[in-house]
C-alpha cells in the first residue's frame, strides 16, 4: 500500500500514450515537492524529460546463478557431482548450466578446486534518479533482452518512495504505461489516488474506462483528458464520466 504520509497518484490511459504522458507531465508540473517515476522501462530520453540530468544510477542484479568460467574450468565433472538440483550437465564434453533449475546454493563452488564455477547476478535493469526543470525523475531502463516484471517495478517504487521522504516530498507521480496484465495490477493495487486519461472523442474509449478500470480499492479514481490551455488537462464532472454528456467535452 501507499506509504504513510506521501500522496501517492498514478496515472494510467485509456488510448493514446502521448494524451496520458501529458495529463501526467502537467499534473508533476503543478503539483509542488512532487517526484515523478516513469516506469516505462525504455532509455532516457533526455529532451522528452526535460532535459533531465542523471544524478545517481543504480544497477539492479537478477537472480544468482551458476556460471562457467571457461577460462578455469577444466569440465572435470565434480560440480555435476555436487549440483543437488541437477542443474549442471556436459554437453559435447563441455560443463554447461541450466539456470532454470539452479538454486544458486553454492556447492558447485565448493567442490571445484579451479575456481572454474561462479555465482553471478546478471544485470536486469538500471533504476536512474535524474533532475529536471520540473524536478526530480525516477526512472527505469530494462537491461537488452529482459522482459518487464512486477519485481522490478516493485523495486523502482520502493526507491521513488524513498527518494520522496529522503528530500521532504510530498507527492509521488506516478506515470503507468499499461492498462492491463500484471504490472498494471501491481500499480493499480498499490498507489493511493488513480486517474485515468481518457479519448474524450471516443464513446468507446469512456465506457471501456469506466468498465476496466473500476478499482476494487477504496482509493479515489477520477477521469481526466488533456486540454490546450496552459493547465494542461481536466477532470470529468460525473455525467462526463458516465458518458452521458459527451458533446459538452
Amino acid at each position: 500500500m501507499a506509504s504513510q504520509g506521501i500522496r501517492e497518484i498514478a496515472i494510467f490511459g485509456i488510448g493514446a500514450p502521448s494524451q496520458r504522458r501529458k495529463v501526467a507531465e502537467a499534473i508533476w508540473s503543478r503539483t509542488d515537492h512532487a517526484l515523478f517515476l516513469d516506469p516505462d522501462m525504455k532509455p532516457m530520453d533526455q529532451e522528452q524529460d526535460r532535459n533531465g540530468s542523471p544524478i545517481h544510477t543504480t544497477q539492479i542484479d537478477g537472480r544468482r546463478t551458476a556460471v562457467v568460467r571457461p577460462e578455469t574450468c577444466t569440465n572435470c565433472g565434480r560440480c555435476i557431482r555436487s549440483c543437488p538440483s541437477g542443474a549442471i550437465r556436459k554437453v559435447e564434453g563441455r560443463v554447461q548450466v541450466d539456470s532454470r533449475f539452479c538454486t544458486a546454493c553454492g556447492a558447485c563452488v565448493d567442490a571445484c578446486p579451479r575456481q572454474g564455477i561462479g555465482l553471478d547476478g546478471s544485470p536486469l535493469a538500471w533504476l536512474q534518479i535524474s533532475a529536471t526543470t520540473n524536478g526530480r525523475l525516477v526512472h527505469g531502463r530494462l537491461a537488452e533482452g529482459v522482459q518487464a516484471s512486477p519485481e522490478f517495478v516493485k523495486r523502482l517504487l520502493e526507491r521513488s518512495r524513498v527518494e520522496v521522504r529522503l528530500y521532504g516530498m510530498e507527492t509521488l507521480v506516478i506515470d503507468v504505461p499499461w492498462n492491463e496484465g500484471p504490472l498494471f495490477e501491481f500499480l493499480s493495487g498499490s498507489t493511493g489516488q488513480r486517474i485515468v486519461v481518457v479519448d474524450p472523442h471516443s464513446t468507446e474509449a469512456m465506457e471501456t474506462a469506466m468498465r476496466n478500470l473500476t478499482f476494487s480499492s477504496e482509493a479515489p479514481t477520477r477521469l481526466a483528458i488533456p486540454t490546450d490551455d496552459e493547465v494542461g488537462y481536466r477532470f470529468l464532472t460525473n455525467d462526463e464520466s458516465h458518458g452521458r454528456s459527451h458533446s459538452r467535452i
